[in-house]
């Protein structure tokens, strides 16, 4: 039996079943290995060919080397983390931070909300979602 879909906006906390945290490991769409600076070159080119309206970075490794490579990015999401180790290796200096805080494994109607006021921004840029928690 599937369950049913939350209420949108979130209304109360949404905790994932470890299927789900499964499924959302896995990446949605290409995934590029391989020498970095191929892969900043590929990404580059596909945001001159494509011109998306958006470009969101997920991770604090993905989103600094994107950041050192010179990648247009509307939005960073990070956590202070990489592979479950705490780090400052993303740079927040001269970043715009929206913290929200947020439980792993879970999504708090907060923390959405939050999101989606960036997400309805005109003119997101230079922003950094940190998530705490």
């Amino acid at each position: 039996m599937r369950s049913k879909l939350p209420e949108w906006p979130l209304k109360k906390k949404v905790i994932f079943p470890e299927k789900a945290k499964e499924l959302l490991r896995k990446p949605a769409g290409k995934l590029l290995t391989g020498d970095p600076r191929k892969i900043l070159e590929e990404i580059k080119k596909v945001i001159n060919i494509e011109h998306p309206p958006l470009v969101i970075a997920v991770g604090d490794y993905t989103s600094e080397m994107l950041r050192r490579g010179g990648v247009p990015v509307n939005l960073y999401i990070v956590d202070g983390k990489i592979e479950r180790r705490r780090t400052d290796f993303f740079k927040l200096e001269g970043m715009r931070i929206v913290r929200v805080a947020n439980e792993p494994g879970t999504l708090n109607p907060e923390a959405v909300a939050k999101l989606h006021t960036l997400l309805q921004e005109r003119d997101l840029r230079d922003t950094v979602l940190l998530v705490e928690g």
